[in-house]
């Protein structure tokens, strides 16, 4: 068995490539915790390509990490980036917003962050992504412009890169597919205070139990630091083809 690479991160998860069917989510936990996934109605599929994907069903599935009092994998007013690969299929038709990383837990005036895609199925937001942090006042957030050609709930595998730079006007950022993306909104996280959270790293749902994903998620990574536009696109390179992905290719 051996693992794909992912250099200089908190924490990664999903990135198995070959080898029997995970029992747990295995992590690669550098963030001074030893940390291990507790997986509830999560499967494993195995892509053409050997890497084991985690699939989450859209009313039950989760994954989470780390002591929830213990403010494991928080960053305080510091900048950090989140990136992962996302499949939703088209033919579902969720109608609601698919929780894909949360450090929040629950509705209203939590702290923490996390990223979220609306379903197929939404009405007039259908694939839109968004990437949210919040104090214990205000919540800022940055989304993916949605039209016909920007819908990414889509069917195929796109790599999704969050960048909280909290100490920039325009700090809140997506890249997809290594390219950023054009927003509706792109607010200014330079005003909040903390965004430390004493619930629980997840992964597969958004604000607790309201909004769980529905489809499948590999290659998830934390780091501590912004990803340059140049490493984003190092990573797309890398792992593309494990996903069976060939656009935004020459």
């Amino acid at each position: 068995m051996t693992d794909t690479k992912c250099t200089g991160l908190v924490l990664t998860a999903a990135k198995q490539l070959g080898g029997p069917e995970p029992s747990i989510v295995t992590l690669a936990d550098r963030s001074r915790y030893s940390l291990s996934g507790v997986m509830t109605n999560v499967t494993h599929v195995q892509l053409p390509s050997g890497l084991w994907v985690m699939e989450f069903n859209g009313a039950s599935s989760r994954i989470r990490f780390g002591n929830p009092v213990d403010h494991h994998l928080d960053f305080g007013d510091g900048s950090f980036s989140i990136a992962h690969w996302a499949r939703v299929p088209v033919d579902l038709g969720d109608v609601g917003n698919l929780g894909m990383v949360d450090k929040r837990e629950a509705a209203g005036n939590l702290p923490g962050y996390g990223t979220f895609i609306r379903g197929a199925g939404h009405g007039a937001l259908p694939g839109e992504i968004n990437g949210v942090v919040r104090d214990v006042n205000n919540l800022q957030r940055v989304v993916s412009n949605n039209s016909p050609t920007t819908n990414y709930a889509d069917g195929i595998w796109h790599q999704i890169v969050f960048l909280a730079n909290m100490s920039s006007v325009t700090g809140l950022q997506l890249f997809i597919d290594s390219v950023e993306a054009t927003y509706n909104d792109q607010e200014d996280p330079t005003g909040l205070a903390s965004i430390d959270s004493d619930q629980q790293f997840s992964l597969g749902i958004f604000q607790g139990m309201l909004n769980f994903f529905h489809g499948q998620l590999g290659c998830a990574c934390l780091f501590n630091y912004i990803l340059s536009p140049g490493q984003i696109l190092e990573h797309y390179e890398a792992e593309r083809r494990l996903f069976d992905v060939y656009h935004n290719c020459l």
